[in-house]
């Protein structure tokens, strides 16, 4: 797993990020530095914050069509093919509700050929019957998620889209971007977001 990730409260750098990091010390270019890795930085060190201070990015997250529910029967077909990701809270019970159809949606192998970068973002309907979530167990049955386009004209376009710590990571991103480097971006969960933080 060579990707930059978190483990508690420290940011490991993947092998390629590091060596960045250190050409960039020894030549002293600070500019350098915080073009090309002061994103990734914040990114991880929102991960971090949502591992201490939860509460505060679940609320934003129901604001997002987001709901936690204590169980989901069936669910853990799925989570033998899910990857889990060093940077996750428990996310085993997040699901996304819209238009009163609910989805479990994360990052998931090919069960037949496993490598951590090499997976497929999808997006499961789970089933309500009375009051209970259930999936019933078609692994065949599912959104890509690049082909979902309710999810992706709420959320945007962006590359870390397959959970809500993910999507906000990188918002965070984004709206240090749109400080520092005068970019924008649109998407209506994204304006949610803008007006979240500005309320609290």
């Amino acid at each position: 797993f060579n990707y930059p990730h978190t483990i508690n409260d420290k940011i490991v750098l993947s092998n390629d990020k590091y060596k960045e990091l250190v050409k960039y010390f020894k030549r002293n270019n600070k500019k350098a530095l915080i073009n090309n890795l002061s994103s990734l930085i914040i990114h991880e060190s929102v991960h971090i914050e949502q591992r201490y201070n939860y509460k505060f990015f679940i609320d934003l997250y129901k604001k997002w069509g987001f709901i936690h529910v204590k169980n989901i029967k069936n669910i853990n077909k799925l989570l033998e093919i899910k990857r889990t990701n060093p940077d996750a809270m428990i996310d085993y019970n997040l699901l996304w509700k819209n238009n009163n159809k609910y989805y479990f949606i994360n990052c998931f192998f090919d069960k037949d050929y496993v490598k951590a970068n090499y997976v497929f973002r999808y997006a499961f309907p789970i089933k309500k019957i009375n009051n209970a979530y259930v999936y019933e167990g078609n692994t065949k049955d599912y959104i890509r998620l690049e082909n979902f386009d309710s999810y992706n004209n709420y959320f945007g376009d962006i590359s870390n889209n397959y959970t809500a710590n993910e999507i906000c990571a990188e918002y965070y991103e984004m709206l240090y971007q749109e400080g520092s480097m005068g970019n924008t971006f649109e998407a209506p969960a994204y304006t949610i977001f803008k007006k979240y933080l500005s309320s609290v």
